[in-house]
């Protein structure tokens, strides 16, 4: 298991989470769900890929890479 501070150290960026990312994460993490409920729900790298496209979507391009997307 790759410890936390390995993980923020590959990250994009430290810079603190603002009120509009983390709305709009909950957000593309809600429309995911939507999805995901009739779909097998195993496959969790397919549903926060769908997170992460949503998100990145909604906020018009996004410095938060995957990893911080699903750590989040």
């Amino acid at each position: 298991m790759t410890s936390s501070s390995n993980r923020r150290g590959a990250a994009k960026t430290t810079l603190p989470w603002t009120t509009a990312e983390e709305v709009t994460l909950c957000i593309a993490w809600c429309n995911a769900m939507d999805t995901y409920v009739t779909r097998d729900i195993h496959s969790r790298k397919g549903f926060w890929e769908e997170v992460f496209a949503n998100f990145e979507k909604d906020m018009g391009g996004t410095i938060r890479g995957y990893d911080a997307i699903v750590s989040k």
